[in-house]
């Protein structure tokens, strides 16, 4: 038993000298119990490996044993007990020359760095760390009107992150690595633009981390409201959050744009990913043109206007100190919508506008307070693509909408030149005008 002692690389019984691993202890211990009836670990051969973005064996896997970590070349046949654990770690830093990084464990679902593995028989599969090329990339926060940047904050998750001398990222004893998907956080970062650099503690970020694809991905966060004083009107204004996207637009994709908080997948080098703010009473069109933009009704003020190539309603209710973006803070309409107008009756406030060149939308909120829900959609002849400038109002318990210049597209006059449609219950009744 002494000479296998010798052979195993475990400290002597009289002494705390550790001896070093022998090649042969593996084929010494399955011999013995073979032939001696011993039940002694049952050693496997397990290859271990760290292959480059194309495949290419390179550098050292390391190996914990002895209170620290062992350089194997690779690839390299290491010899574990069966159902025993061994931690193994990849280089921690570029494939030399390269922005190459340590990505996943081939074949888990875990990516972090180092990693505990449980040696299973009867023919163990293969470690090998992979590397994947990273790319720069930013991330802003965007008030889509005035147009200004980088104001506030925004929340980044990076499984891949391993930042030395914090100590969230130390594993004892086996030393620093990355946190992975379980264990990496949202995390604010005040300093923006936050740059994702190769040069930077993050090292960069991998393109096609998709969630529906891949166990690890990145993720975003926004606050739902940012209060930002703009010297434009000399006031504070309320920003609430309005969507994520890209700079290009081809450079990342969201699990949700319209949330706060979704997966990000960067798609391009050096691309930049946006939370964009719409803040209340800031808008680039309020013309009116006749149309009516403000209400007071029953104790609340209501607003529509036009901002970032969209429609967008408000409402207060401290008599305008304050104000609140409607429909969940999204935009009525698709972008194009314009021209949008006001009008209320008995607990009903409707909202038309025109969608595009030839369609033009009456929608309603129920009490004020409910989802906005379409009342009706109106084809007109618009070969000009000029502005409309709907109206509706509501009259005997019908609704008569109006617009500028377009004919109706598929409306018989009666009597007076005016087409009477029915739309549904109440009917509708539209007219237009020279």
């Amino acid at each position: 038993m002494s000479a296998v002692l010798k052979k195993s690389g475990m400290p002597h019984q009289n002494g705390n000298e550790n001896i070093g691993p022998r090649p042969n202890l593996p084929k010494a211990v399955n011999y013995l119990n073979q032939n001696y009836g011993t039940t002694l670990p049952h050693f496997l051969t397990v290859r271990g490996d760290q292959q480059d973005a194309g495949g290419a064996s390179f550098g050292n896997l390391s190996h914990y044993k002895l209170d620290r970590f062992f350089e194997h070349p690779v690839p390299y046949d290491f010899d574990f007990s069966e159902n025993s654990t061994q931690i193994l770690r990849a280089y921690q830093d570029f494939k030399t020359g390269t922005t190459q990084k340590y990505n996943d464990w081939e074949g888990t679902d875990m990516v972090t760095n180092h990693h505990a593995f449980t040696i299973e028989g009867p023919t163990p599969q293969p470690i090998i760390a992979r590397f994947k090329t990273a790319h720069n990339a930013t991330i802003q926060t965007r008030l889509v009107t005035p147009g200004q940047v980088n104001v506030g904050y925004v929340e980044f998750k990076d499984p891949w992150l391993r930042i030395e001398g914090d100590p969230k990222y130390y594993d004892p004893p086996y030393g620093y690595r990355n946190l992975g998907m379980d264990g990496a956080e949202l995390e604010p970062y005040e300093d923006l633009p936050l740059e994702l650099f190769t040069a930077s503690s993050f090292k960069g970020v991998f393109l096609d981390q998709d969630p529906n694809e891949t166990p690890a991905y990145y993720s975003v966060r926004a606050p739902e409201t940012q209060d930002t004083y703009l010297p434009q009107s000399g006031r504070t204004h309320r920003f609430h959050f309005w969507k994520w996207d890209a700079l290009p637009p081809t450079a990342a994709d969201f699990q949700n744009a319209n949330a706060v908080q979704t997966p990000v997948v960067f798609k391009n080098p050096n691309g930049i990913v946006r939370a964009n703010y719409k803040g209340t009473q800031v808008g680039t069109n309020y013309r009116s043109n006749g149309q009516k933009k403000f209400l007071n009704c029953l104790g609340k003020l209501f607003s529509v206007y036009e901002d970032a190539n969209t429609i967008w309603p408000e409402s207060s209710e401290d008599n305008g100190l304050t104000w609140n973006l409607r429909n969940n803070a999204q935009p009525l309409g698709p972008a194009g919508a314009q021209c949008p107008s006001l009008s209320t009756e008995a607990g009903a406030l409707l909202i038309t506008y025109q969608e595009n060149a030839s369609t033009i939308k009456v929608v309603s909120y129920d009490d004020y307070d409910q989802e906005i829900v379409e009342v009706a959609s109106l084809s007109v002849s618009n070969p000009e693509e000029a502005r409309l400038y709907p109206s509706s109002d509501f009259r005997g318990g019908a609704i008569l909408t109006g617009w500028e210049r377009a004919e109706w597209s598929s409306a018989e006059s009666e009597g007076t030149g005016l087409p009477l449609i029915l739309i549904s219950e109440p009917p509708i009744v539209i007219m237009y005008g020279p």
